[in-house]
């Protein structure tokens, strides 16, 4: 009751502070068990390496999503700390349908449902009581956190299976850190008229050399 009473008082900004945490538990209850499992259960070969690492990249992005929303609150914020959530409840499906459809325990499926799920649902009705979820932010934060798993997921194996250069990941980080600079130096109006005539053609040979490395994936 106690904690109960103690989260319910919690502010929106306050309470998107339990992401990292419940994600750290929910590693705990992963790691001794998930790699054999995935491999299995999954059909491919999924190291302990791999796991550590897109869970390492995973719970950064988080913590840096949590410090954006700190920081500089907004509907950036708002947006990213939201999928984040989003992206917990995937993960509870994910592990809870597959237990209940094999009978088989997925590691990770009691940490999902008792904190997860809870967590998850919370922040989104402090996002509504506190007006921050419009459509946009539900849709964009939705998105986000569908894609967010599996992107990690096959650059972090592709570059330790040697299919993904890492350099080419470090060109892709820096657009967004260039823009944030930019808007800061230039005003945000430059930028987004910059971005409208030069955005496709700096994205084309991404676009390209991404669809290069699925194909070989695939393969």
């Amino acid at each position: 009751m106690e904690v109960a009473a103690f989260v319910e008082h919690l502010t929106y900004g306050e309470a998107v502070w339990l992401l990292p945490v419940v994600y750290a538990v929910h590693f705990l209850e992963e790691h001794p068990r998930f790699p054999l499992w995935a491999t299995d259960a999954l059909r491919t070969p999924y190291t302990t390496k791999k796991f550590l690492v897109e869970n390492a990249v995973l719970w950064s992005m988080v913590l840096a999503w949590v410090l954006l929303n700190a920081y500089s609150p907004g509907q950036a914020g708002t947006i990213l700390t939201l999928s984040a959530a989003f992206g917990f409840l995937t993960n509870v499906v994910f592990h809870a349908a597959y237990t209940l459809r094999t009978g088989v325990y997925s590691p990770g499926t009691v940490t999902a449902c008792l904190f997860f799920a809870p967590t998850s649902i919370h922040l989104y009705y402090l996002a509504v009581r506190e007006g921050r979820l419009t459509v946009t932010t539900a849709v964009s934060s939705a998105v986000i956190g569908l894609a967010t798993l599996p992107i990690v997921v096959a650059v972090v194996h592709g570059i330790i299976d040697g299919r993904i250069p890492p350099r080419w990941v470090i060109l892709a980080a820096l657009p967004p850190v260039l823009l944030q600079l930019a808007s800061a130096l230039l005003g945000r109006a430059t930028v987004m008229n910059v971005m409208v005539y030069a955005g496709p053609l700096v994205l084309l040979p991404l676009v390209l050399k991404s669809a290069s490395w699925l194909k070989g994936w695939r393969r």
